[in-house]
């Protein structure tokens, strides 16, 4: 697994992408309000975007693992926040 391209796959990142990871989410019954807030989805959206299945995310030892969720989360809230300022 290529953790050290996480920040260029989050970068060509899609809606697709983003649909789908919830839709999976979803169906494995994650009920978070808001989507964005799920560490779940968080790690389907980086299992699908590394091409591994979730499990592979999921079993990551704890640093490896807090450190790939922190940027997807720095990404999603990053995102959120250049769009709150236009």
């Amino acid at each position: 697994m290529e953790l050290e391209k996480i920040d260029e796959l989050l970068e060509k990142t899609t809606g697709t992408d983003f649909i789908q990871a919830e839709r999976q989410a979803r169906l494995l019954g994650d009920s978070t309000p808001s989507i964005v807030f799920s560490v779940k989805f968080q790690a389907i959206l980086l299992a699908n975007l590394l091409g591994v299945p979730v499990e592979d995310i999921e079993d990551l030892p704890m640093q490896k693992f807090v450190t790939a969720i922190g940027k997807v989360n720095a990404f999603l809230f990053g995102q959120a926040s250049a769009v709150a300022e236009k």
